[in-house]
Order: C-alpha cells, then sequence, then structure tokens
C-alpha cells in the first residue's frame, strides 16, 4: 500500500512537471552538426559543418555560401574565445586572416530571461517516430528580438530567428544532424598557414 500511495505522488509530480512551463535550458556543451543561416534580408544563405565546445570555450565551422557568384569558396572559421582570438582561413588559396575576438563566448541555452511561448511537435505527434517535441521562446537580445526553438528533451536547438531593431535585418539559423561530443578535436588547430602567411 505505501508502495502504491509513493507511485501515486511520483505520477501526480511527473503530470504537473509536463503540464507546467518549461525551464530555460542549457544545450549539451560538446556539440557537432550543421547549420544554416540564412540573411533574409541580403537574401545570402551559408551551410556550415560545425564543432561546438562550451568547456573550452572554442567554436569550428567550416562554411559554404549557398549562392551563384561567391568568390570566397569554403572559408574555415575557428574561434578561440579564452585566447580571444579568432582564425579565417580561406580554403580556394589557403590564405589566413587572424582576428582578435573581443566578445564573449555565448552558451547554446535558452537564456533565464527568455519568455515561453508555447510547446509544438515539429511533424507530426501520431507517432512517436513522426514528430519531434519542442519549446519555442521568445527573447528581447543583442538590441533586436529573438525567437528560439529547442527540442524539450535534450534542450538541442533546431533555430534561432533573429531581427535588429536598428536595420530591421532578418537572420534565420536553422539546425540539423546534432550529435554529442566531438570526434575530431583537431579541427579547433588553425592551419599552418595561420602561423607561417605567404
Amino acid at each position: 500500500m505505501k508502495l502504491l500511495a509513493a507511485l501515486s505522488i511520483c505520477f501526480l509530480s511527473f503530470l504537473v512537471t509536463v503540464e507546467g512551463n518549461p525551464e530555460p535550458c542549457e544545450s549539451p556543451k560538446l556539440l557537432e552538426g550543421q547549420m544554416t543561416t540564412l540573411n533574409m534580408s541580403k537574401g545570402t544563405a551559408v551551410y556550415a559543418k560545425f564543432a561546438y565546445d562550451a568547456i573550452q570555450k572554442r567554436i569550428y565551422a567550416l562554411k559554404t555560401t549557398l549562392f551563384e557568384g561567391d568568390e570566397q569558396g569554403q572559408v574555415v572559421d575557428i574561434k578561440l574565445y579564452q585566447e580571444s582570438v579568432q582564425y579565417t582561413f580561406y580554403l580556394a588559396n589557403r590564405t589566413c586572416v587572424k582576428h582578435p575576438l573581443h566578445v564573449p563566448f555565448k552558451p547554446i541555452r535558452v537564456p533565464d530571461n527568455a519568455k515561453f511561448l508555447s510547446q509544438m511537435y515539429i511533424g507530426s505527434s501520431a507517432s512517436p517516430r513522426e514528430g519531434l517535441l519542442a519549446n519555442v521562446w521568445t527573447e528581447e537580445c543583442d538590441s533586436g528580438f529573438c525567437v528560439l526553438t529547442f527540442t524539450e528533451y535534450g534542450c538541442l536547438p533546431l533555430s534561432f530567428l533573429y531581427r535588429s531593431n536598428k536595420d530591421s535585418t532578418l537572420n534565420l539559423e536553422s539546425f540539423m544532424s546534432l550529435t554529442y561530443g566531438i570526434s575530431d578535436p583537431n579541427v579547433f588547430r588553425p592551419p599552418v598557414e595561420c602561423f607561417h602567411p605567404n
């Protein structure tokens, strides 16, 4: 009887948690995946394979611009926040540019001041294999307005929509094929050309 009572209390607590608004969360500290960034105001699109390390505060991205007339080709960006430096490496001519990095590292997370908007299934809720449960949040961010979508389970980023108050720029970042961990930590090591410029 005591076991039944304890199970009932646990079940009721679970229902209250599920029916209440979700809490802000933080994504896993080590992630790899793919993303697209659309600047709808300028009509540009960039596809990237990326690695994200919130432990050592570093981000790697292999970027490809997705429109005709791009003269830069593929570009590798390596941001090392603990060293306050960014390396931009152009694969086409194997040149590297080193920049100071003055902005703070921002973990992938739902900020504490974000407001919960809604919970929804991306796809269908008819079957566990047909949809993905996600939470949508809004936030006043960086002199603009953000709409953030994260998975309910795992707190994985799905999309960030940003609108600037200054010039009405509209950016959309979408995330795909995310996996935990960093398969090759060497991606954060700048190419040799970054230390021996031509």
